[in-house]
């Protein structure tokens, strides 16, 4: 009887808990700088414990942290972007 399997499976948890680490790390991030509500923040982390795969919650993780930079950069452009429309 083999072990590989059982090594395997656990380095693939292992790679998964870091994933969502990641992911809670950018989802704090992204709710600092108002690109993601705290309950949008909570339910994406608790897809990522019981639904995801790791590269889903990899894949997420950088749509969150693209999220994060494009409300920074959001922020730091000037207020009028589009000319003004009057009625």
């Amino acid at each position: 009887m083999s072990n590989s399997n059982v090594f395997t499976h656990t380095r693939g948890l292992q790679y998964h808990a870091a994933a969502r680490h990641v992911l809670r790390l950018a989802c704090e991030k992204a709710v600092m700088r108002g690109a993601l509500r705290n309950d949008d923040a909570w339910a994406l982390q608790q897809a990522a414990r019981t639904k995801m795969h790791t590269a889903q919650v990899r894949c997420a993780t950088e749509l969150v942290l693209q999220l994060s930079h494009a409300a920074a950069l959001a922020r730091s452009m000037p207020q009028k972007l589009l000319p003004e429309v009057t009625p």
